[in-house]
C-alpha cells in the first residue's frame, strides 16, 4: 500500500519539475552534443570526399581551398551549437540546484542528474569538435 502513495506523491512534484524544465529541453540538451558531433563528422567527410574525388570546391579563397573554409566554418558552427546546448543544460541544472528544498523526490533528482550529465557530455563533444578543428586547419585535405 505504501508503494501507490509514493507514486501519488511523486506526480505533483513531477509536474512542478516539468514546468521548470520542459521535456524537450531536457532530452534535447542531453542528445544535442552527440547528434551535432555525428552530423559534423558526416558532412565534413562528405565535403572533403566530394572535393578530393571530383575536384569540387577547389577554388582558392584567402590562401586556402574553398573546401577547407567550408570545413572550418562547419566546425565552428557545430562547436557553437554544442556550446549553446551545454550552456542551456548547465543553466537549467544550476536553477534546479538553487531551488532545492529539503524534501526531494526521485523525479527532481533524476532531472538534475540528466541535466548535469547533458552538460558534461556536451562539454566532451565540444572538446571533440574543437580538436577536429586543428587537423582541418593544418593538414592537407587531399593527398
Amino acid at each position: 500500500m505504501s508503494r501507490p502513495k509514493s507514486r501519488a506523491k511523486s506526480r505533483p512534484n513531477e509536474a512542478r519539475v516539468s514546468v521548470a524544465v520542459p521535456p524537450r529541453t531536457l532530452w534535447g540538451s542531453l542528445a544535442a552534443g552527440a547528434v551535432i558531433w555525428s552530423l559534423h563528422l558526416i558532412v565534413s567527410y562528405a565535403l572533403v570526399s566530394l572535393a578530393c574525388e571530383r575536384g569540387l570546391l577547389q577554388a582558392i579563397v584567402g590562401g586556402f581551398a574553398l573546401v577547407r573554409w567550408l570545413t572550418l566554418g562547419l566546425t565552428l558552427l557545430a562547436a557553437a551549437a554544442v556550446l549553446y546546448a551545454t550552456v542551456v543544460a548547465y543553466r537549467q541544472w544550476r536553477q534546479l540546484e538553487q531551488s532545492r528544498t529539503g524534501q526531494e523526490d526521485d523525479t527532481s533528482g533524476r532531472v538534475r542528474f540528466m541535466l548535469l550529465l547533458a552538460a558534461l557530455l556536451n562539454g566532451t563533444f565540444l572538446l571533440a569538435i574543437t580538436v577536429s578543428f586543428f587537423p582541418a586547419l593544418f593538414l592537407p585535405l587531399c593527398d
